[in-house]
């Protein structure tokens, strides 16, 4: 499945059969254009889990990632969507629940970054040269 600096090694906070599991999961998503596979990341020193997506044109392919906030509601923190080249990214905060960030990008489309929440701190980074966006509070 390959990616950076994650090994196929032992985890520590999966199971040791963990391999088995993804690698037979992976067998039955195949035919939907999909891979899972568990590694330990031996530079950060955690476990991560792992997908690849090798789409299908007559599929859409959604992935969320949800944890809980602080004030105990559980929600989402980034929805992913590709369909057809086509991809959209929403960042949502926790605390209050509300997206903040929406990238859109498709083949021959360019890219389309929308800030959904001006109260949002924002910077760009391009080719190595980061632009803070946010306008400096007033002085008083």
């Amino acid at each position: 499945m390959g990616a950076e600096h994650v090994t196929a090694d032992t985890t520590h906070g999966l199971t040791p059969d963990s391999q088995d599991h993804f690698q037979a999961a992976s067998l039955v998503l195949r035919r939907y254009g999909l891979n899972l596979a568990a590694g330990f990341d031996q530079e950060a020193g955690h476990d991560v889990l792992q997908t690849r997506t090798m789409p299908r044109q007559d599929l859409e392919y959604k992935h969320v990632i949800a944890d809980m906030a602080p004030d105990g509601t559980f929600g989402p923190r980034v929805k992913t969507s590709y369909y057809r080249g086509g991809v959209r990214i929403v960042v949502y905060e926790t605390s209050p629940p509300r997206p903040i960030l929406e990238v859109e990008a498709g083949a021959g489309k360019g890219v389309t970054v929308t800030v959904l929440d001006g109260e949002v701190p924002v910077r760009l980074s391009i080719e190595g040269t980061t632009y803070d966006l946010t306008e400096a509070p007033a002085l008083r």
